[in-house]
């Protein structure tokens, strides 16, 4: 009885600490910024992009859920680091949205679990408003391939979308 009973209390660690972190949640956020840091077309191909920051040494990107209205806004905060563009911050929102820098992107759970599979492309989710967005978008626009890399971090992280944040 004493194994079976440390048998089922190492089945229920291991159940929990594998369990996905809640879509667009602070620490959620926190992880999809240490894998930025991991994809090679977001952290080398951006110069250009990094060069509209207002002068302040750093971009904002602000995340949320439209069916969570009352979740938490989610931010990740992108500087260029040694040559390479790196996330330095990723969790609750701490600084205002610059719309002439800045980006704040909406959308359904479900459109971000498709954007994060592949199966709905940047161009497509802002063109069919499954993707609301504020920021520069012709910015945006130009920089497709690292955009597209960046929605596929949504499906590289493993997230709970069941519950809001």
């Amino acid at each position: 009885m004493k194994k079976l009973m440390g048998l089922l209390s190492f089945i229920m660690l291991l159940s929990f600490s594998a369990r996905a972190e809640v879509l667009m949640s602070p620490t959620y956020a926190e992880i999809v910024c240490e894998e930025w840091n991991y994809n090679e077309v977001l952290t080398e191909k951006l110069d250009k992009w990094m060069e509209n920051d207002l002068r302040r040494g750093y971009k904002v990107m602000l995340l949320q859920r439209l069916d969570c209205p009352d979740s938490p806004i989610v931010q990740l905060t992108i500087q260029k680091v040694d040559g390479l563009v790196w996330c330095t911050y990723g969790g609750e929102m701490i600084n205002d949205l610059d719309p002439k820098a800045d980006y704040f992107m909406k959308a359904k759970t479900k459109n971000w679990i498709k954007m994060g599979r592949g199966d709905l492309g940047p161009a497509g989710a802002m063109l069919t408003g499954r993707l609301k967005f504020e920021g520069p978008k012709g910015e945006a626009m130009a920089n497709m391939g690292p955009f597209k890399s960046f929605l596929r971090l949504f499906g590289e992280v493993e997230g709970d979308g069941s519950v809001c944040p």
